[in-house]
């Protein structure tokens, strides 16, 4: 550390709307000029090596997202991004404690079915539906 990060002018001009909420997450990031920012420092869990991909993938899920979504207060949007950027990808297999609690936390949520970004992560199916396709 510190890392320099330098992107198109549209991507810095997106770096720029989202600074304080990154602040906010944890990351210590300043702009330099002429579309340079510095990074001296990740929220924990981030790698520092892998602050700039990190930033990459905020950038593109802000370019992806929907008009209302950019515009939600509290910014929402940046939160499901770093929420599934932190999501666990490494296949690592849960202890039974892990799993039950990972199962406990998603159907306490308020909508345990649907991901952040609106898909549908599983379906319940009663008997009735289930003996109605035989």
């Amino acid at each position: 550390f510190p890392q320099t990060m330098q992107v198109s002018a549209d991507d810095a001009a997106i770096i720029t709307i989202l600074l304080p909420e990154l602040k906010y997450l944890g990351f210590d990031i300043n702009d330099f000029g002429k579309q340079t920012f510095i990074i001296y420092g990740t929220p924990s869990g981030v790698e520092s090596g892998a602050s700039q991909a990190f930033l990459e993938g905020v950038i593109e899920n802000y370019k992806n997202s929907s008009e209302s979504e950019i515009k939600n207060p509290g910014n929402a949007l940046l939160a499901k991004s770093y929420a599934r950027k932190m999501a666990a990808r490494n296949c690592r297999i849960l202890s039974t404690e892990e799993r039950e609690s990972l199962l406990e936390r998603l159907f306490s949520s308020p909508s345990p079915s649907i991901a952040p970004e609106g898909k549908k992560v599983f379906i319940e199916l009663s008997p009735d539906k289930i003996e109605s396709w035989f």
